[in-house]
């Protein structure tokens, strides 16, 4: 499944990218530049993916953290995540 997502990679800046979870890896394919490569995440570099609200960390090799477009359905998002990657992904906010 593919999400609409901005990914901090300034102080200031954010760029559009496409997350997309599956297959035991998180792929993160920037929107705007195709000549990008998309960064690959497996599960056994994944240290953990915190949810808070409409916003994301990922700890892996890096950090990486961003915002979900509003129209996320987050309930959605967090079933898929915790199927996923289990015990390596929590969620700090209330789901409906």
């Amino acid at each position: 499944m593919t999400f609409d997502i901005k990914l901090k990679t300034g102080f200031f800046k954010t760029r559009s990218y496409y997350l997309t979870i599956g297959q035991g890896r998180l792929v993160l394919t920037p929107q705007d530049d195709p000549d990008d490569s998309p960064l690959v995440i497996d599960s056994h570099q994944l240290q953990s993916i915190y949810l808070t609200g409409g916003e994301f960390e990922i700890i892996a090799d890096s950090i990486y953290t961003g915002s979900f477009a509003p129209q996320t359905n987050l309930t959605q998002l967090s079933y898929l995540l915790a199927t996923e990657f289990g015990d390596k992904f929590s969620v700090q906010f209330e789901l409906p």
